[in-house]
């Protein structure tokens, strides 16, 4: 039953790759991309205001969650039942995983702050301009870094040695767990992207004759750091639990 499952995946996946192999190579991109003139100056001017707007929106509710969850947390210390600290501390922590969720948001509307502009093919002189989203999400990061702190006063510092291990480390065992599993999901799951990537990006830049060497050698680098990277760290692991 599998081998059928596997088999019929791989004709479907053979299929999918044939119909965008043909229509990447059917279109004119080149031509397509020089007639997408369209990011001048206001263009540009107007995708910055809206991106910077919702990012200083972002902010704001990523301060105020930030207090709710510190809120809900001093109230733990205070004399009360268990059941309404277990409650307090689930709003606390919950609070506390939408920080980062707000954080991520705020990314990925500078990303798309980046991307409008290069599809219109904008000039370098509005590089500095893009860049304003992005440099409201490095506010919010430092309020990250004082959050944590003040959420946990175990959590490391911003740019201390093991940063990572050290956070990790500070997490009970059910924490762990869901962390090792999710954390082992996104990890296959980014090595099978970055390998689609890969391949889409070489028979993009073959077929259209548009040269995306540099994409190609960066998607090929994560490639090599998340697949060999996480092989090496098992690898030592096991080496020195033999050595012990």
């Amino acid at each position: 039953m599998k081998i059928k499952r596997y088999a019929l995946l791989c004709l479907l996946g053979g299929l999918v790759g044939g119909i965008i192999g043909y229509i990447i190579g059917a279109i004119n991109w080149e031509k397509l991309f020089n007639y997408a003139q369209f990011a001048n100056f206001k263009v540009v001017l107007y995708t910055t205001i809206v991106a910077s707007l919702i990012n200083v929106i972002l902010t704001v509710y990523l301060f105020i969650v930030q207090n709710a969850s510190l809120h809900y947390k001093a109230k733990i210390d205070a004399n009360i039942s268990d059941d309404l600290a277990d409650t307090y501390e689930n709003k606390s922590y919950i609070k506390s995983l939408k920080v980062r969720f707000i954080y991520t948001m705020q990314l990925i509307v500078a990303f798309i702050a980046i991307l409008i502009p290069v599809i219109g093919n904008s000039s370098e002189n509005h590089i500095a301009l893009i860049m304003i989203p992005f440099f409201i999400t490095i506010i919010s990061s430092i309020m990250i870094g004082i959050f944590y702190r003040k959420f946990d006063a175990r959590y490391p510092k911003l740019g201390e040695k093991h940063y990572t291990e050290k956070a990790f480390n500070i997490m009970d065992e059910g924490e762990r767990y869901i962390t090792l599993v999710s954390l082992y999901k996104v990890h296959q799951q980014n090595i099978v992207l970055l390998f689609i990537g890969i391949m889409m990006l070489g028979i993009f830049s073959i077929t259209t004759g548009m040269n995306q060497s540099l994409g190609i050698i960066l998607f090929i680098i994560l490639f090599i750091y998340n697949s060999l990277g996480y092989l090496l760290k098992v690898s030592n692991f096991y080496k020195s639990e033999q050595k012990s």
